[in-house]
């Protein structure tokens, strides 16, 4: 006697097994996360899926989100995979805009300048990658740390005695170093290495000129920008040490962030918020 078997086709994804493996992003409508291949998109008010990106031709995972922020340019979401690429959505018809593939590790941080022109990218290779997105190229690469990149800040910085504007790149890494690089030069300006065994990320405090970094102990590192340089001792250095905040727990912070009204700081670590 012949068995018969029903029949299956795939018709649509209905979940997943696995959690985010991303972080998660927002705006003022829309939550955005990663799920395995897959980025999600949310409407925070219906809590309705309103869309699901996924390229046919990446299976590999996603691992970092951003989203643009100039109201000059067009909305454009960079997600990050564990391959090393990083393919940049249009979200205004959820199209792919280009693809940025230099990295050869697993992306862990993305970042955009002011005007959204150009892209820092981080990974576990140890390397800072920066784009020009309207050329969809790599201008430069930066090399200097010794293990994988935790964090990046983009930061336009105002010398008081020249009046002048600098951009620079604030990273953190693994290798428990803090690294100021000037965008101009595309070389290190200073480096911070009396710090933790390993530094995770960064919140930045703009209207103080403050930044405080996050490590694998209890502590949180407090710098400042020098804005005026009136000494020898401080002619090359662009930041300088304040202090030290002591956290409850011995966790890395896993993101830290400053309310809009820089009243309270938030850290979310493995075991619990503080």
């Amino acid at each position: 006697m012949v068995k018969a078997y029903l029949r299956y086709t795939f018709e649509n994804v209905c979940g997943l097994v696995s959690g985010h493996s991303s972080n998660i992003i927002t705006n003022d409508n829309y939550i955005f996360s990663g799920n395995s291949q897959y980025v999600t998109i949310t409407n925070s008010k219906t809590e309705e899926i309103v869309k699901i990106l996924f390229d046919k031709d990446k299976n590999s995972e996603v691992t970092f989100l951003a989203l643009s922020n100039s109201l000059n340019y067009q909305k454009i979401l960079a997600v990050g995979y564990v391959d090393g690429d990083i393919l940049i959505w249009n979200l205004e018809d959820y199209s792919i805009k280009c693809n940025l593939n230099a990295h050869k590790n697993n992306i862990t941080c993305i970042q955009f300048n002011d005007d959204c022109s150009q892209l820092i990218s981080g990974s576990d290779d140890t390397s800072i990658i920066v784009w020009d997105l309207l050329g969809e190229q790599a201008l430069y690469k930066l090399t200097g740390h010794k293990n994988s990149i935790t964090d990046l800040l983009y930061y336009k910085y105002r010398d008081n005695n020249t009046n002048q504007i600098n951009e620079f790149i604030l990273s953190t890494s693994k290798d428990g170093l803090f690294k100021i690089w000037d965008m101009a030069i595309a070389s290190s300006v200073q480096t911070i290495s009396s710090l933790s065994n390993q530094v995770w990320n960064m919140a930045l405090y703009k209207e103080e000129k403050i930044i405080l970094l996050g490590t694998n102990n209890d502590e949180v590192i407090v710098l400042k920008f020098i804005t005026t340089q009136n000494s020898q001792t401080k002619q090359n250095k662009i930041v300088e040490n304040i202090g030290i905040y002591k956290k409850q727990s011995f966790a890395h912070p896993t993101q830290m962030t400053f309310t809009n009204n820089n009243q309270y700081l938030f850290l979310l670590t493995n075991e619990k918020t503080h």
